[in-house]
């Protein structure tokens, strides 16, 4: 019976040393499944990192490129636009109504005797002045009789 025993323990050490060999191996699997996964995961980050750089990188090319071209084209219509001659009969009509209309307030305003912008500005810069003065002379007055009189 001790044979039995011993016969049926050896068994049991033969499973468990087995058990414990296999467990160790995929303990060593799974860990170099992990290391490879991280490795992997490390360059596809790496290469979407490339791509994402070189996509901006593009994007900002072509967008500065557009910008120039855009640029460029509105300078050049200008340039024709100023040359046509309806545009240049407009901008002669446009300063003869701006000198007719001005001409035409002014009398507007002389007639009504309201004062234009020009006499607003011209009545405002003598009103500063004169309180400039006032100040000045009240500024004197009120220094002059704080100091004691000095009698003799």
């Amino acid at each position: 019976m001790a044979q039995q025993a011993s016969f049926v323990q050896e068994g049991v050490d033969r499973i468990q040393t087995a058990t414990d060999r296999a467990r160790e191996r995929v303990d060593e699997e799974v860990q170099k499944i992990q290391t490879e996964f991280q490795a992997r995961r490390r360059r596809v980050e790496k290469q979407f990192s490339s791509s994402r750089k070189q996509v901006k990188q593009e994007f900002s090319s072509r967008r500065k490129s557009f910008e120039k071209e855009t640029r460029k084209q509105v300078k050049q219509f200008r340039t024709e636009i100023k040359k046509n001659s309806v545009v240049k009969e407009l901008q002669r009509l446009q300063g003869e109504v701006t000198k007719q209309l001005e001409s035409t307030l002014e009398a507007l305003l002389a007639r009504f005797r309201v004062a234009s912008q020009m006499d607003l500005k011209r009545i405002d810069r003598k009103l500063t002045k004169i309180n400039q003065r006032l100040k000045n002379i009240e500024q004197a007055k009120t220094t002059h009789s704080r100091t004691p009189a000095v009698s003799h």
